[in-house]
């Protein structure tokens, strides 16, 4: 049914067809699942304890809903413990006041504190 649908035909010589050879295209698969596996899996991997320990923190600490709580985290843990002006925007515009962020970023502080490194300290907004 379909052939009556769909008119292909195919130009060259049928040999570039029939012995068509994708071993190239497996490979690049492959190479491309192994980086996935390597670095983005282990990746996610330090990144999921670290967000859990900083949402029970700072959800325990202030009253903010979920969807927020969960984006102001992931933001923070992505730009190295730095809350964007954009997303500080977004917060304030959806009610948020700023002492609920500064406390919120206190918290995140505290939990991001490590023995290596220390993220910069919050800048307090109001």
């Amino acid at each position: 049914m379909i052939d009556e649908l769909v008119k292909a035909e195919f130009t060259g010589a049928p040999e570039i067809y029939r012995y068509w050879d994708g071993t190239e295209c497996v490979e690049s698969g492959l190479r491309m699942a192994q980086e996935a596996l390597d670095r983005d899996l282990q990746n996610e991997s330090a990144f999921l304890p670290r967000f859990d320990q900083a949402y029970r923190a700072v959800n325990d600490a202030v009253d903010m809903n979920n969807d927020d709580l969960v984006l102001m985290i992931r933001s923070v843990l992505q730009n190295n413990g730095a809350l964007s002006n954009n997303r500080l925007k977004q917060l304030i515009t959806k009610g948020h006041p700023t002492a609920i962020i500064d406390k919120a970023m206190a918290v995140l502080t505290e939990c991001l504190v490590d023995d290596d490194e220390a993220p910069p300290a919050p800048v307090p907004l109001g």
